[in-house]
Formats: C-alpha cells, sequence, structure tokens
C-alpha cells in the first residue's frame, strides 16, 4: 500500500492564507479531486492532509474541512496533521495544558475510583481519600488560576480543553465537582460544545 503523508489542499474561497500572497506560483486553488485523479495514476491508496499554514482564525476550520472531504465516498483521506503557532503567546500555556488534564488532574483520581468501586465501606473516606480530595483541589485551583480572563485555557478551543475536559468530566463523577466559578463556567462551555454533545448522544459501542 502507498501512503501519501504529505498533501496541501488550498481552497481560498473558504479559507485564507497570507503567505500565498508572496508566491505567485502557488497562489491558486489545489483540490481534492485534482490530487486524486494523478494520485490514483500512480497507485497511491491512502493519505494525510499537511497543514497549509492557513490564517489563524481558521486552525479550526482547515482540518474541519479535511474531515469532511474523508467521510465522501471514495475518499483516500484518513487523517491530518493540523496547525499550531509556537510563536503564540499561548503556545506554552497549550503544551502544559495538553498533558494537565490527563497527566496530572486525571491521575490523581485513579486510586480514588479504585477505592469508590473496589474498596471496602471503611476505606471510603480514609487517608488516601482525603490526600486525593486535596491533590485535586489544588490542580482546580491551578485550573481556576489559568482561566482567569479567558474562555478556554490557551486562548481558541484546542486538544488541551479536551484533555481537562476529560478530568472535569471524572471529577464531576466522583462527587469532587465542587468547582470554583470559573471553572464551572469553563465546564458548562465545554460541555455546550457540539462535538461534546454529539459524542453523548451517540449509542454505546
Amino acid at each position: 500500500m502507498i501512503i501519501d503523508t504529505h498533501l496541501h489542499l488550498i481552497d481560498r474561497s473558504a479559507l485564507h492564507y497570507p503567505w500565498l500572497a508572496g508566491v505567485p506560483p502557488l497562489n491558486r486553488d489545489f483540490s481534492y479531486g485534482e490530487y486524486a485523479t494523478e494520485a490514483q495514476r500512480v497507485g497511491v491508496e491512502r493519505v494525510l492532509h499537511m497543514e497549509v499554514d492557513v490564517d489563524p482564525a481558521d486552525i479550526e476550520a482547515d482540518p474541519a474541512r479535511v474531515e469532511r472531504l474523508s467521510r465522501q465516498a471514495g475518499s483516500m483521506l484518513v487523517g491530518a496533521i493540523a496547525s499550531c503557532r509556537p510563536e503564540d503567546a499561548d503556545f506554552p500555556a497549550y503544551l502544559e495544558f495538553l498533558v494537565y488534564g490527563e497527566g496530572s488532574m486525571a491521575a490523581f483520581l485513579n486510586p480514588m475510583i479504585l477505592t469508590r468501586f473496589m474498596g471496602g465501606k471503611d476505606d471510603q473516606e480514609n487517608f488516601t481519600m482525603g490526600a486525593v480530595k486535596r491533590l485535586w483541589s489544588g490542580r482546580i485551583g491551578r485550573l481556576a488560576k489559568q482561566l482567569e480572563g479567558r474562555d478556554y485555557v490557551a486562548g481558541a478551543f484546542s486538544a488541551a480543553d479536551i484533555s481537562v475536559g476529560y478530568a472535569l468530566m471524572l471529577g464531576e463523577a466522583m462527587g469532587v465537582g465542587d468547582y470554583p466559578p470559573a471553572v464551572v463556567a469553563y465546564w458548562d462551555r465545554l460541555k455546550a460544545r457540539p462535538a461534546y454533545q454529539k459524542a453523548f448522544a451517540a449509542p454505546a459501542a
């Protein structure tokens, strides 16, 4: 199987590419249909789309467009390498909270989950459970501080919010979801997102 790992698609009617103005030979559309005709001719069977340095306002729209193309009958698209902005002031926060949710927040809930479902009655309020609650409270405090004046942890919604949202969902399920106002508002925003609602409306596999 031949897999092309570096396809660039350009659709100037849907997205903005500021850099194209300085490269006249490339300043045109490159469609999936145009690519597929040539790729199939040489035996390509699967392809990954590589981000094309779209305008920051279009960073979410670019992979969303690729995802729609991947659902078309016969599409060879199987994934997208999305854009990021290392030079952005929020990029350090993105890296931190990308692992903070699962690696730091949710990790402290594992002993609680084990104790809740596998421990005895006398274990439910033991030293470990108390320590977990204190550690969790500290992590929530760090999150609340990060959210001061922000809707999301690193500027626009990102994978970092998915990581943190997963931890908040576990905390709520474990009964430690007594969050400060900034975190409550943030959690409500995450749950209101269409993708979140769609995921929870889907039947269990």
